[in-house]
């Protein structure tokens, strides 16, 4: 070894963890805080940039045949796509497995639901509030929750607005998700969206 080659750090060609560890921690951290904090945007375009910052470096590595180190910034960039394409098939997965974890919790929500008539009931099992919008989990065994508004029954109209302390029924606008059984997550909204 020769005396000028002491002390020169040595490029390998290594996948390294910590690019993946940065963009999804990242990713994760800006989702929660804009369901909870008032800064989600900021971290949007932190995460953002990034990405960006990533993808130059993996087209730099890829130019200089560094295929390992390139790896390193294209998981990454690759994980944080898939989890913002699956996310919604993610939350709907939780809420099933949500419903048979605490199957006895829900099975109290149907025993304590409102009677809709002819043995139906609806009821409603949780309520979040977050920063922009209210989620509710309901039972409701007619499940006219999924119908059009023009479809639904009078009588299950007049029962279901008589929940609006548990959830705002008739005053802003909601989308309903199938969950499992009679089983919906609804997402409430403060836009056009048909009431009732």
């Amino acid at each position: 070894m020769s005396a000028g080659s002491v002390g020169t750090p040595k490029h390998t060609d290594t996948f390294q963890l910590q690019p993946l560890l940065w963009l999804v921690g990242s990713y994760v951290l800006t989702r929660l805080s804009t369901e909870f904090l008032h800064f989600g945007s900021f971290l949007i375009l932190f995460v953002l940039l990034l990405f960006v910052l990533y993808a130059v470096r993996l087209f730099s590595n890829l130019v200089r045949h560094k295929l390992f180190t390139a790896l390193s910034f294209a998981a990454p960039c690759i994980a944080a796509i898939l989890i913002y394409i699956t996310q919604d098939q993610i939350i709907h997965l939780t809420d099933r497995v949500k419903l048979r974890v605490f199957r006895s919790q829900y099975a109290e929500c149907i025993k304590s639901a409102s009677d809709l008539g002819h043995g139906a009931v609806f009821g409603v099992c949780e309520r979040y509030d977050w920063t922009d919008h209210v989620e509710a989990i309901v039972y409701d065994f007619s499940d006219e929750i999924s119908l059009p508004t023009e479809s639904r029954s009078q009588n299950w109209k007049r029962v279901v607005l008589s929940l609006q302390k548990k959830a705002p029924f008739g005053i802003v606008g909601f989308r309903s998700h199938k969950i499992s059984g009679h089983f919906y997550k609804l997402d409430f909204y403060n836009e056009d969206l048909p009431t009732f």
